[in-house]
């Protein structure tokens, strides 16, 4: 079975290594060529949104586990609203279905991407918690006096 590039989701042509800079105006431009795509289909992207609204609903009411899922499956749905927006742009047909493409292009790539970001935020809050309480620990050590 051999590998097929997926040049619709990667634009290997169009990298650019050390990046660019742009003037500021460009900001509006981005906004309105973000409306434009938004207009193409929006109740598309009305459903999409409302869907993602009860699944990380639905995975906020489990404990624990849900948490966890939301930090792993988020660059999943993000890459699924990408692999839209691009459709719209180039003038495809855009599916419903596209919300879940990121179950089907470079899942395992999104998934440690979602894993990274659990960890950080994991180990950035035990950190932010323990700088937070260590001066009340401090105080609550009973002094060994002689």
């Amino acid at each position: 079975m051999s590998a097929v590039p997926d040049e619709t989701i990667v634009l290997r042509d169009k990298f650019v290594p050390h990046g660019r800079t742009v003037p500021t105006e460009n900001g509006w431009t981005w906004i309105a060529a973000a409306w434009s795509i938004f207009r193409r289909a929006a109740g598309i992207w009305i459903g999409m949104v409302l869907t993602l609204a009860v699944i990380y609903t639905v995975l906020a009411v489990l404990p624990v586990i849900g948490a966890i899922a939301s930090f792993v499956v988020g660059p999943v749905f993000t890459a699924g609203l990408v692999l839209t927006s691009r459709t719209i742009d180039q003038g495809g047909e855009v599916q419903f279905s596209q919300l879940f493409g990121g179950f089907k292009y470079r899942f395992g790539t999104l998934l440690v991407v979602g894993l990274l970001y659990l960890a950080c935020t994991a180990a950035s809050s035990c950190r932010c918690s323990m700088w937070r309480c260590a001066p009340r620990r401090a105080r609550c050590i009973p002094s060994r006096s002689a």
